[in-house]
C-alpha cells in the first residue's frame, strides 16, 4: 500500500513493494497522490512498472552533455555535431525527457524555420533522435511516449515530390510522335 504522508505543506506519496525499487513523488493535492500511488502500485502488481525516476530527473541538456562527451568524439560528425548540440541545448535544454513530446518538437522545428534553412533543422532533429534513442537503448533511460520521431519532415518544395529535371521516356516519346506528326502534315 502506498504511504502519503504531509511534507513541508505538499504531500508525499511513497510505493513500496518487495522487488521492485522504492517510488517517491511529491504532490501539492492529496488526492493526485492517491491516485499515483495507486497507479503505481496497479503497475507492479500487473507486472508493468517501469523505474521512470531517471527520466524525471534528467534534462535534454545533460543528455545532450553525455553524448558530446562520450559518443561525439568517435564519429566523423563530431565537429558539426558541437554546433548543432549547441543549438538544441539552449532551445530544448530545460525540458526534462518526460516533458519532451512531439507538441514541444514540432514548435522547436516551425521556429527554427523561421530563421534557418529547412536541411539545417533536419540536422538539428536527427542529432536529437540519435541522442534520445542511444538514451533509451543503452543507457537504459525509459521515456513514458517513447522516442518522438514521428515528425513530418519539411521539404523545401513544399510538395514532397521530387524535382524532375527532364521529361519522363513516356512523355518524350508523345512529344516527339506529335512533332513528328507536324512535320509529316506540313509536307
Amino acid at each position: 500500500m502506498a504511504t502519503i504522508t504531509k511534507y513541508r505543506e505538499k504531500w508525499k506519496c511513497q510505493v513500496r513493494r518487495k522487488g521492485f525499487p522504492a517510488s517517491t513523488r511529491t504532490f501539492a493535492i492529496r488526492a493526485d497522490a492517491v491516485g499515483w500511488g495507486r497507479a503505481i502500485e496497479a503497475e507492479m502488481d500487473g507486472g508493468v512498472f517501469v523505474n521512470r525516476d531517471e527520466a524525471e530527473n534528467t534534462s535534454v541538456a545533460d543528455l545532450l552533455d553525455r553524448y558530446m562527451r562520450d559518443v561525439s568524439p568517435a564519429k566523423r560528425s563530431h565537429a558539426s555535431d558541437k554546433g548543432r548540440a549547441r543549438t538544441v541545448r539552449a532551445a530544448l535544454g530545460p525540458y526534462k525527457l518526460t516533458a519532451l513530446t512531439s507538441p514541444v518538437l514540432v514548435a522547436y522545428r516551425d521556429r527554427r524555420l523561421k530563421s534557418i534553412s529547412p536541411q539545417t533543422v533536419i540536422h538539428e532533429l536527427n542529432l536529437l533522435n540519435r541522442v534520445l534513442t542511444l538514451a533509451t537503448k543503452e543507457w537504459g533511460f525509459v521515456l513514458p511516449g517513447g522516442v518522438p520521431n514521428r515528425l513530418r519532415k519539411y521539404t523545401p518544395g513544399g510538395s514532397g515530390a521530387p524535382r524532375c529535371t527532364r521529361p519522363p521516356v513516356a512523355n518524350f516519346r508523345i512529344v516527339q510522335s506529335q512533332r513528328e506528326f507536324n512535320v509529316l502534315s506540313a509536307a
